[in-house]
């Protein structure tokens, strides 16, 4: 369960800016790096010996590609703008206490974010609606129309592929569908939190300009 208030400190607002990216040259970059050969791979190549191994790697890239934008992302919040983790209950081995002692890099928002599946749609709604104070899902409905199907498809895809041992043989059109819809749900929720981030200063920087 998540809190529904939200706390920012003044303090932090140096740092808002600091996580988000200014653009999607890196994401897009590494998207064509990571799956552009094997996606032109799969559209010559119909073997089915090929096809399965190549098709589950790519699903169970695509989901880790969405764990990884969110988990980071929500540190950001957490860390880079002092906002006030989720709550969570969180329990440690002697051995992890220990180990996190040593880490003078160990933050609330990386043990929040490691305790917190980002593999589940439902969590990331929970998880930022709870950090923007809005609904999350709802805000990207209201800016562009991701199909929530094929999402949920994947990462359904991916937990039989992992937990099942079942093989899936996908075609060019249907991971390419699939990577779109990604894209397209990472744009439009860095789009959302930036200005989100944006809007926060600017309130702040309005408050402490009146003080003055």
């Amino acid at each position: 369960m998540v809190k529904k208030n939200i706390k920012f400190e003044k303090d932090s607002i140096k740092n808002l800016n600091n996580f988000v990216p200014d653009d999607f040259k890196l994401l897009t970059d590494t998207y064509a790096d990571n799956y552009g050969k094997m996606m032109e791979f799969l559209s010559t190549n119909k073997k089915l010996e090929l096809s399965i191994p190549l098709s589950n790697y790519v699903i169970i890239s695509y989901v880790r590609y969405i764990e990884s934008y969110f988990k980071n992302l929500a540190i950001g919040l957490i860390d880079g703008a002092g906002q006030e983790s989720p709550e969570l209950n969180v329990t440690f081995s002697i051995r992890e206490l220990a180990e996190i002692k040593e880490d003078g890099d160990i933050t609330v928002g990386k043990i929040f974010a490691s305790e917190t599946n980002f593999q589940r749609l439902d969590v990331i709604n929970s998880v930022f609606s709870t950090l923007l104070g809005q609904d999350f899902f709802k805000m990207i409905n209201q800016k562009t129309d991701v199909d929530w199907k094929k999402l949920h498809e994947i990462i359904d895809e991916r937990h039989e592929i992992i937990h099942e041992s079942k093989d899936f043989s996908k075609d060019y059109e249907q991971l390419h569908g699939y990577g779109h819809e990604i894209m397209k749900f990472i744009i439009i929720s860095s789009n959302i939190v930036t200005k989100f981030i944006n809007d926060l200063t600017n309130e702040m920087k309005k408050k402490s300009d009146s003080k003055v």
